[in-house]
């Protein structure tokens, strides 16, 4: 394969695969001539949403050309003069990407039809429930894992599509599908129409922080959730020592019925190798394999929330969720004390932590209570056994009160060491800032 130079774009050399054999597994229809047929033309890339079914079929078809004894795949490979060139690889299952899967099966099974995968396999247009922000070299079996758990935890059915771009997208024709202005590439009306969110899938080694489309990805997904319900939910695959994998997760706000001490305990188990590659996060210092895309996502995010507020929220999301995880690891929790001087710039509606009296003594109160978002989007404020005393209420009756733009509506202080004066001291702000809404306070089991 010496001679084969990998060029963005252009295709393999030949195929790697059986194509007939394939479309076979993939229940590809064949028409009255026994001849194979797409499923469906679907103009809208943005209705070209994967089913649970539809992945089902790729995860059939890399576990039988795995089995088979000297099936090759498709890689990209760097030479010893630098250049990057076509490589042949055996994988197992548990190595198979979607750059393998791309190179060897769709690219294969597509060429006479030039359609996308989606069309090949589904019967007719699916609308993302979901958008799915990911680099493409985690492994597909990590990747399905981690959509499996977001289906149950979000109470969505295995029918409702879940849009990613190496199925969506024409892999023939992908001038038009991916632009230097993000808002023009085939991707964008799928994550800014009807779908409910956006699930990340970050693996371990925390890439996604350093892809810029994938902090594009981000920074919409935090413009939209400031106009409407758009959610930002974030999944990790971690392997177990008897080689299965347990998917950890860092969401948006609660789930339905979950209480805030469920969502600490569950996000405590957060990889903290991730944690810390989103605290070191800037779209700034984000890679592009084209350098016009990295300059017009740039742009198009200074003439939104601004590079400084999307660093801010991304950072802060994940030490806010992982922050019992922080505790406990003093490298890690002197990083997020550093972070903590960006996050008055971030744009977070809930702050979630029910600390079960396991925060460093006072650190709640003097170290992120001063910092609280001051962008006007904080909703719910949880800080349940926190350590909470009367210098922290008073810290956060001086936020409340000089956060003319807060749109609070809950506020949870249970179970902390709040006395007379700490709750004084809140009571003045509410009653000073006119302008904040709030419906729910709760100091239920302080030391009023």
């Amino acid at each position: 394969n010496a001679g084969h130079v990998f060029k963005p774009g252009k295709p393999p050399p030949h195929p790697l695969v059986n194509v007939p054999e394939v479309l076979d597994l993939l229940g590809v229809r064949r028409d009255v001539d026994g001849r194979h047929v797409p499923g469906c033309r679907v103009e809208d890339v943005a209705r070209r949403a994967m089913t649970a079914k539809h992945m089902a079929l790729m995860s059939r078809v890399i576990e039988h050309l795995c089995a088979r004894e000297g099936q090759l795949w498709w890689s990209v490979g760097k030479g010893a003069d630098g250049v990057e060139r076509w490589v042949q690889v055996s994988l197992q299952v548990r190595e198979v990407n979607l750059y393998h899967f791309n190179s060897t099966v769709t690219v294969a099974v597509t060429a006479e039809f030039q359609c996308s995968f989606f069309e090949l396999v589904a019967d007719g247009p699916v609308d993302p429930e979901w958008y799915m922000s990911h680099t493409w070299g985690e492994p597909w079996c990590h990747t399905t894992a981690c959509l499996a758990q977001h289906r149950r935890d979000r109470r969505y059915g295995e029918d409702k599509g879940i849009w990613i771009c190496a199925t969506a997208n024409n892999q023939h024709e992908l001038a038009t599908a991916v632009t230097s202005d993000p808002t023009k590439s085939a991707f964008y009306p799928a994550m800014t129409g009807a779908a409910r969110g956006a699930v990340t899938v970050i693996g371990e080694s925390g890439m996604l922080f350093s892809r810029v489309w994938c902090a594009f990805e981000a920074h919409e997904a935090i413009a939209l959730g400031g106009e409407r319900p758009y959610l930002y939910d974030a999944l990790t695959p971690l392997a177990t020592t008897d080689g299965d994998i347990e998917v950890v997760r860092i969401y948006d706000g609660l789930l339905e019925n979950e209480s805030s001490f469920y969502k600490s305990r569950a996000e405590e188990k957060f990889s903290l190798k991730v944690v810390r590659a989103a605290l070191d996060s800037s779209i700034k210092d984000c890679a592009s394999a084209v350098p016009k895309d990295k300059e017009g996502i740039i742009a198009h995010v200074e003439g939104g929330k601004g590079t400084r507020e999307l660093d801010a929220t991304v950072r802060s999301r994940f030490l806010v969720g992982a922050i019992r995880a922080l505790w406990k690891d003093k490298g890690a929790l002197r990083q997020a004390e550093k972070t903590l001087a960006v996050m008055p710039e971030a744009s977070l509606s809930v702050i979630s932590i029910d600390a079960d009296n396991n925060a460093p003594t006072g650190w709640v109160g003097a170290k992120l209570v001063p910092h609280l978002p001051q962008t006007g989007t904080l909703v719910n404020l949880t800080l349940v056994e926190c350590g909470l005393h009367d210098s922290g209420a008073q810290a956060l009756g001086r936020f409340l009160q000089s956060n003319g733009a807060l749109k609070l509506e809950f506020l949870d202080l249970e179970k902390n060491m709040i006395g007379d004066v700490g709750a004084t001291a809140i009571g003045k702000a509410l009653e000073v800032n006119g302008a904040l809404k709030l419906e729910i306070l709760n100091l239920r089991n302080n030391k009023i």
